[in-house]
């Protein structure tokens, strides 16, 4: 479980590692940041191009 005090990110992500999912992570860790940066684009009139950065 991750945990919310000092640590939690070091925690999270070592349990991943250990769990052999740090792919599967880090594939929804981009779509949803892919997700809300074109949220965000939508909301503020601007057009989101994909693999611009």
């Amino acid at each position: 479980m991750c945990h919310t005090r000092a640590g939690a990110f070091r925690r999270c992500k070592d349990m991943v590692d250990r769990m052999g999912i740090s792919q599967k992570w880090h594939d929804f860790q981009a779509e949803y940041y892919r997700k809300l940066a074109m949220e965000w684009c939508r909301e503020h009139g601007l057009e989101y191009v994909e693999g611009s950065i």
